[in-house]
């Protein structure tokens, strides 16, 4: 499909205005998607951690200057990558964090994104999302990555190149993959929830089709949530898990076996386990 109307490509200066878009309504979103928080431990602060991740990218790329020697989209998406991984929190925001370092990795070459284009590095992203988890658990954000960037695929190979389009369709793929998690996921049928992560990336995609549609940023200036702001407890929940916080740390270095690392840490006691990130 190509009329006069269509959107064909998209530059890294529309891409980050839509991501700042989407930013903003997960950031309008927070204290639902903690109230919504019972996997993989309900501890309240889904929305939060995807804030304080997001929060960092919004901070990296608005304060990024020009690329000098990569192809602009290429930059923007280290950018956003690098910028993900240096502030994710909890296991929301470092699955997160893996999606844009696939989706970084597949922009290498990249000035602009046209649809087919869109459509790979999205895929390439939510593959490496699952790639993040120990042990990863359909019917939780992953599963909505991977549900929404194979109806972009699936879009682009029946013939849209208009990307408003695709987006659209897929998108709405997206709704549908997230209102299908509690029949994955037995914890959220029982809680009569849908998947607080998967949740999050969904109105990370409502933001931004706000932003495609309309042109508009929305509110601007995202502050961080100070941390008394954080949920101490749920006390509608009963936490039997033997560790209740989320701890994280960043390991810089060259040639990384991010392998290796994971299987080093699964050694160590905890309740959930996420390694994102590449050799670097």
């Amino acid at each position: 499909m190509n009329t006069s109307n269509s959107l064909l490509q998209i530059d890294a200066l529309q891409l980050q205005h839509a991501l700042l878009a989407g930013i903003v309504n997960v950031q309008a979103r927070r204290d639902w998607l903690n109230r919504i928080n019972v996997f993989p431990v309900p501890d309240g602060d889904t929305g939060t951690n995807l804030m304080f991740t997001l929060a960092s990218v919004q901070q990296r790329i608005a304060a990024s200057p020009p690329a000098q020697t990569q192809p602009e989209m290429a930059h923007l998406m280290d950018q956003v990558a690098d910028a993900a991984l240096d502030g994710a929190r909890g296991n929301s925001g470092a699955i997160m964090a893996q999606f844009f370092h696939g989706m970084s990795e597949a922009c290498r070459s990249y000035s602009v994104l046209d649809a087919g284009q869109l459509a790979k590095a999205t895929k390439a992203g939510a593959v490496a999302a699952w790639t993040a988890m120990s042990k990863p658990v359909a019917g939780t954000m992953p599963t909505v990555l991977e549900d929404f960037a194979d109806e972009l695929v699936k879009g682009f190979e029946n013939g849209i190149d208009d990307i408003r389009q695709l987006f659209s369709q897929a998108r709405r793929a997206a709704h549908v993959s997230l209102a299908a998690t509690p029949e994955q996921l037995p914890v959220l049928r029982s809680a009569g929830v849908v998947d607080a992560g998967g949740q999050g990336f969904v109105d990370l995609l409502d933001g931004i089709w706000r932003y495609v549609r309309s042109g508009k940023l929305g509110s601007s200036g995202l502050a961080l949530p100070s941390p008394e702001e954080s949920p101490q407890h749920l006390p509608d929940q009963n936490l039997e898990e033997s560790y209740r916080y989320c701890t994280e740390c960043l390991i810089e270095g060259a040639e990384l076996d991010v392998g290796v690392l994971r299987s080093e840490l699964e050694n160590l006691s905890a309740d959930s386990l996420v390694v994102a990130g590449g050799g670097r």
